[in-house]
């Protein structure tokens, strides 16, 4: 699957929700996620285990330049029955290159989810992952999240170039 987003934080997450709602209506979900990262040599590993809407995990792999734009990210998720399981598998195999908590509430505008994100330890975040039909022209999917970071008021300088598990790498 293929998908056009970016990344950047935020300062109000009031306001950040109250523009969500006048372009999305109500959010679609409110949940917690427990990302838990692997080390590979390429692209990004992570169990997400989350509890909200109802308890589920998945194994998640993805493969996304790092840039502070809105950039193309290959990814493939499958759904995971044992958690614990997985999670003590990879940890022994791999190695875990962090883990990353964070409250998320989705809203849901057209072709892309937009993603309001409060990350334990770094603060407020927004993404925008605008959802490419397979063969679709990666353009539309730009013009889409371009168009949400002016609605959002969000500047070049609000952008983050890499994942949530590296900025936690970055502090302490």
């Amino acid at each position: 699957m293929r998908n056009i987003e970016v990344k950047a934080r935020i300062d109000d997450f009031e306001k950040a929700e109250a523009v969500a709602t006048s372009i999305a209506g109500q959010a679609h979900a409110r949940v917690n996620q427990v990302d838990t990262y692997f080390n590979i040599p390429g692209g990004r590993l992570k169990l997400r285990e989350e509890r909200g809407t109802g308890t589920q995990s998945e194994l998640i792999f993805y493969s996304r330049a790092d840039r502070a734009s809105p950039r193309p990210s290959d990814y493939l998720i499958v759904k995971v029955d044992s958690p614990d399981e997985l999670k003590r598998l990879l940890a022994d195999a791999l190695g875990i290159k962090a883990v990353v908590r964070k409250e998320r509430t989705v809203y849901l505008h057209e072709n892309t989810r937009i993603h309001l994100d409060s990350i334990d330890g770094l603060g407020s975040f927004i993404e925008f992952e605008a959802l490419l039909p397979e063969g679709k022209d990666e353009d539309k999917g730009r013009m889409t999240v371009e168009g949400l970071m002016k609605a959002f008021s969000i500047q070049n300088v609000d952008l983050v170039e890499c994942s949530y598990c590296d900025l936690i790498g970055t502090i302490g």
